[in-house]
């Protein structure tokens, strides 16, 4: 949804760029892998994330099983309670997790593309700081011994790293970050708009 720099091109290079995985994938069956240590945290971790956020809230929460689609938009949010959409991201580390000082955009977006799915029109954008599972954090103590050449990493830089990736010390109501996200017609109507967009891209490259 970020704008283009420059005004004759309404989707701009890194709209397109990504556009491109899409037509590649639709032509050769190839789909781009994303990966990284970030996002897996959030997978391994979204359980704990949703049973933190219970004991702040006080809140029985449970993860939201459903995929909506209206035809042109399609998500599924992590928590649907009562009338509230709850997107849960979690924390890479302390330091990440403090960073949060407002939405980020691409969040707000995705929360207001659930809105718009289930007709909703409260939500929240909150992260949440949980600790690395211990598999996770072997791999970091790897990653640096490959990265140092080293065959093993010194016990006290192994307890560092591990440090680092627990936060019982940290208070539980400074682990989660919280952001609601108000429902705007017009936002839905741009997101409606560069999705058209968007489609015409890759039908006008698909066509070529």
């Amino acid at each position: 949804m970020t704008g283009s720099r420059d005004k004759s091109d309404p989707l701009g290079e890194t709209c397109k760029a990504y556009l491109d995985e899409i037509i590649i994938f639709k032509k050769y069956g190839i789909k781009k892998n994303i990966e990284s240590k970030y996002l897996e945290k959030g997978i391994l971790m979204e359980m704990d994330s949703i049973g933190l956020l219970l004991s702040v809230d006080n809140i029985i929460y449970s993860k939201n099983e459903e995929r909506f689609d209206n035809g042109v938009l399609t998500g599924e949010p992590d928590i649907i309670h009562e009338d509230k959409i709850i997107d849960i991201k979690s924390s890479w580390d302390l330091f990440s997790h403090l960073k949060n000082k407002k939405i980020n955009p691409k969040y707000e977006w995705q929360v207001l593309g659930y809105m718009e799915l289930t007709g909703l029109r409260k939500a929240e954008v909150i992260h949440v700081l949980v600790d690395t599972p211990d598999t996770m954090i072997e791999d970091e103590i790897r990653r640096l011994s490959w990265k140092l050449g080293m065959l093993e990493v010194p016990e006290e830089i192994q307890e560092e790293i591990r440090n680092n990736m627990i936060f019982k010390q940290v208070p539980i109501n400074e682990r989660v970050i919280r952001f609601e996200v108000q429902y705007s017609q017009e936002k839905i109507d741009q997101l409606y708009n560069k999705l058209e967009l968007c489609n015409q891209y890759i039908f006008n490259q698909l066509n070529k």
